[in-house]
């Protein structure tokens, strides 16, 4: 892989951690995030935001150990405690192959270009094992 592309996946991988992170914590939170939805995507999608929105307006009594933290001076991380939970899709098949179109390719390389360049953050090579 080149540098380019070990720091676009080392970003994408703190965004994902970022996401589970906040959905961890809304199925610690609302039973209704520990099975699987069988509704609209449209309707999921307002019962998503409904409890993001509550959560922020509840977020003051949020243990601080329930969320992952970093630090921000070398990008460590530490986990939260809502990890310790039975993730829901833990029995997730995926429902297609993992190959991508030409359109997810540009995509992916769009967000690669901005990691490197405008989107840098100072820990990055370091992380990367670069510096």
């Amino acid at each position: 892989m080149t540098v380019e592309e070990r720091i676009f996946n080392y970003r994408l991988s703190r965004m994902r951690r970022i996401s589970e992170n906040g959905f961890g914590i809304l199925v610690s939170r609302w039973r209704i995030f520990c099975t699987p939805m069988l509704l609209e995507p449209g309707k999921v999608k307002h019962i998503v935001l409904a409890a993001l929105t509550l959560h922020n307006l509840l977020r003051s009594d949020t243990p601080s150990t329930l969320l992952d933290s970093e630090d921000t001076g070398t990008g460590d991380v530490t986990p939260g405690t809502w990890r310790t939970l039975t993730p829901v899709w833990e029995d997730f098949n995926p429902q297609c192959s993992n190959n991508y179109g030409i359109r997810a390719k540009l995509i992916r390389n769009e967000f690669k270009e901005y990691f490197n360049n405008e989107g840098v953050v100072p820990w990055q090579w370091r992380q990367c094992g670069i510096v």
